[in-house]
This record gives C-alpha cells, structure tokens and sequence, in this order.
C-alpha cells in the first residue's frame, strides 16, 4: 500500500494528495519510505477507517491534516502523538497499551486504533506501573492494583482524582500538551498508598470503602486546616500586641509579658 501525492506541497494534507486506491498511478510515495512513526500513523488511520471514520476525522482534525492522506499529514499525525507523549514507536506503543490495560504485541489494530482516537479527549486513569514493580508488590497491594483498574474503569479520572488528592498522591511531571489532557496516572507509591490507607482504616476495597476513605481524609484535613488556621491567627494577635507595646515605649519581653 503506498501514499500517492501529486503535485507539491504535502503539509498537513495540503497539496494534491490520495489515499492508496483513490488516485490515477502517477508519481508514488510508498509507505515504507516514510519515517517510521508516519508508517505507524498511517497503520493507525488504516484501522480506524475499518472501524470508526468518525474516529478518524477526529484524528486527523487534532492534527490539522485532512483527506485524503498525504506524507505530510501521516507525519502531523505522527507528530501530533508524540507532542502528547503517546510516540508510535514500539516503546510508546507498548506504554500506551499497558496504561490501558490492552494487549495485542505491536498491532494498532480494533480496540487500540479506537483508543488512540479516544486519548485525544483526556481525562483517563492511567496505569503506570513498570512490569518490575508489578511483580514486587505484595499480595495485598497486587489485590489493590486489580482492584484499582476495574474501580477507575467504573468512576473514571475525576474520582481517582479526588482519592489521589485525599492522600497528598500527585502525577508524575509531564510536558503542558499531556498536561492539557488533565489524566491521572497510578503508579507503584499510589497503589500501597492506597492498599496500606484501606488496611490501616479497616475498610473494604470497594467503592464504598474508598468513599468513606476519602471523606475521612478531607475531615481530617479540614479539621488540621482549621487548626492550624487558629494557631496562626494567634500569633498573629500576638505579634500585633507586641508591636503596639514596643511603639507605646512599654518593656515587654519575647513572650509578651511586662518585664518587672
């Protein structure tokens, strides 16, 4: 199969550009002459147009590339993947599917074709976690790890969020376009932290049981705040009576007290 362009240009669709099939033989760019990521691209827009042509406009409109398909456009959807920090290459590739849990070797086929166009959107769990140290967690972790995927499946990014944000858990640093996709990722530390909250609280991995986790932590932290809120008024109070005295010429000493 080989991307045909005629004529100059091949930004991102512009030009006179075909699809494989679409146009008379006239000059050819094959597929296998572009860089390996537009190759890649150009597999991924394949699969989606056997599945979802809705799924591939969208694509190609993220990318500012249009129909029909040019080298250019292939390389701007390339392009667009890596700026988000979803490379097609086969270390990307393979990080995507195990953040979301899909199989299938190197293939960008079905179901994955489906959630790259989906990954446009934002707003994914997504699991992190090295083989490794998948391996080494404990058996009660490796139970909340299972837990955890189907829970996140179930109440998405905004409530894996609010539990991340009860446990002072936060993302790993990531470029301002992935940043823009406002995911939220579980890693190793979230996974025990989460295991180890649950364990040390008596409650049950469910989701009532992260509920009750949760609205405990923001009832602890809103009481804590409300402390520490009062503490500083205090001496706040404090320092402003000492300020009036030392201007007033009394003699007061570190604590406030007259000295006699």
């Amino acid at each position: 199969m080989s991307v045909r362009h005629v004529g100059g240009g091949g930004g991102g669709g512009g030009g006179r550009s075909y699809a494989a099939g679409d146009a008379p033989r006239q000059q050819q760019v094959g597929v296998r002459d572009l860089p390996a990521e537009a190759q890649r691209a150009h597999e991924l827009l394949v699969a989606l147009a056997e599945v979802d042509r809705g799924a591939r406009a969208k694509v190609l409109g993220a990318a500012g590339a249009r129909e029909p398909l040019s080298p250019g456009g292939l390389g701007a959807v390339a392009g667009l993947y890596a700026r988000l920090e979803m490379p097609l290459n086969p270390a990307g590739i393979a990080r995507f599917k195990a953040e979301r849990g899909l199989v299938g070797g190197s293939s960008l086929a079905g179901p994955v074709a489906l959630a790259y166009a989906r990954a446009l959107e934002g707003g994914e769990v997504l699991f992190r976690l090295e083989r490794d140290e998948e391996l080494g967690l404990r058996p009660a972790d490796r139970a909340c790890l299972q837990f955890l995927r189907s829970w996140a499946k179930a109440r998405g990014a905004e409530a894996m969020g609010r539990l991340k944000e009860a446990l002072d858990l936060g993302n790993p640093p990531v470029g301002p376009d992935a940043a823009a996709l406002a995911n939220e990722y579980v890693g190793v530390n979230t996974v025990r932290e989460v295991s180890k909250a649950t364990s040390t609280r008596n409650l049950p991995l469910t989701d009532a049981g992260l509920q009750t986790l949760v609205e405990q932590r923001e009832a602890e932290k809103s009481a804590k705040k409300a402390t520490d809120d009062k503490a500083a008024a205090q001496a706040a109070q404090r320092a402003e009576r000492l300020a009036a005295r030392g201007a007033s010429g009394e003699p007061v000493t570190a604590t406030g007290l007259r000295r006699r």
